[in-house]
């Protein structure tokens, strides 16, 4: 059962983790349709604690009815990593970053991307910093990921 399989799913994404912590959030929308309980969060390799998500990332995520104003980003730490089952990493370098950190994460740590189409090496663009329409593009590329993460998860 995916219950019991799955009890955390970590994002690991972006310097900041505010900025791509949508995914965490549009999760929530995609996964309730599912029969599936899962519980996830979002950390950053390079984060620092407590950081507010970007006004940009706010405004992509209210067009889906997603707040994200309370939102506060984490640093990835060795007492996350434990607690999940799974890790989806936005870049390849993050992936690397993190399985360099934590060897024994090798076999749960995907690249989002691979849920969206497996033949792909892609990373999920890095918005910081960029125009409205960037975040956009970033949460849509996200938000292809969840279906097939969702059925990764049913078998």
């Amino acid at each position: 059962m995916a219950e019991a399989l799955l009890r955390h799913a970590l994002e690991a994404n972006a310097e900041g983790n505010s900025e791509k912590s949508l995914s965490s959030s549009v999760q929530r929308v995609h996964a309730p349709d599912s029969d599936l309980a899962v519980e996830s969060l979002s950390a950053g390799v390079y984060a620092g604690e407590g950081m507010p998500a970007s006004q940009h990332s706010v405004e992509a995520l209210d067009d889906l009815g997603i707040d994200l104003r309370y939102f506060r980003s984490q640093p990835v730490t060795p007492e996350l990593i434990d607690s999940c089952d799974l890790i989806f990493a936005m870049t390849r370098q993050h992936r690397d970053t993190l399985v360099e950190w934590f060897p024994e994460v090798r076999e749960k740590v995907f690249l989002i991307k691979e849920f969206a189409d497996p033949s792909t090496t892609a990373d999920v663009a890095d918005p910081y910093s960029l125009d409205l329409s960037v975040y956009r593009r970033c949460r849509d590329e996200i938000r292809a990921c969840i279906p097939g993460i969702v059925k990764f998860l049913k078998q």
